[in-house]
Parts: structure tokens; C-alpha cells; sequence
């Protein structure tokens, strides 16, 4: 498999914000919910029937 930039720089930044909450994923994504609701902007989220076929569901999900 060749190197790609673009995969490699997106890797990059994913492991520098991980490393920026000291490595906890679940820290990183109730920050990252916090900032979303306080954004203003609009928030969908489907329905079960309303999942996308072909797509996988979240691999991580958010356990409130």
C-alpha cells in the first residue's frame, strides 16, 4: 500500500487532538458535544429507521 499525504496528515491531526486531552477519547467527545450544542448550529440525528443503509453506525459511541 502506497503512502498517501492526505491519509497521513488527517492521522496526524487525529493524534494530535487525542494527545491535546492527555489520550481519553471519551473527554475529546463530550468536549467536542459541548462546543457542538454551544455552536447554534442545527443538530440532526436520525431515527433508527432512518440510519442510511450500507453505512456503519458510530464505532465509538457517546455512553452519557
Amino acid at each position: 500500500m502506497t503512502d498517501d499525504p492526505i491519509v497521513s496528515e488527517v492521522r496526524k491531526a487525529r493524534r494530535e487532538i487525542l494527545e491535546s486531552y492527555n489520550g481519553d477519547f471519551h473527554l475529546m467527545m463530550k468536549d467536542m458535544i459541548i462546543k457542538q450544542r454551544k455552536s447554534g448550529h442545527k443538530v440532526v440525528t436520525l431515527k433508527k429507521q432512518d440510519q442510511i443503509q450500507g453505512v456503519e453506525r458510530n464505532a465509538y459511541p457517546i455512553h452519557r
